[in-house]
């Protein structure tokens, strides 16, 4: 299982994120990244990243084509 991070810097300013003080290296859509409970100390905070891509593939949890299927954009 993946670890969390200690701790994601945004910095709003520079349109730059840092991942325990690594910048992340991919471009990040200009509305920048969204945070959630950030207020709450009984949650772990979550951050949601919109990164630019040429192409996306999504591959389904399942196969009776509930789920999205691809994605080209």
């Amino acid at each position: 299982m993946p670890e969390v991070p200690n701790k994601i810097t945004i910095d709003r300013r520079r349109h730059k994120v840092f991942v325990d003080g690594v910048e992340f290296p991919w471009y990040i859509a200009q509305r920048g990244p969204d945070v959630e409970d950030l207020a709450n100390r009984d949650a772990l905070p979550i951050v949601t990243i919109p990164i630019i891509a040429n192409d996306v593939e999504v591959i389904p949890e399942t196969s009776d084509g509930s789920d999205e299927s691809n994605y080209r954009g």
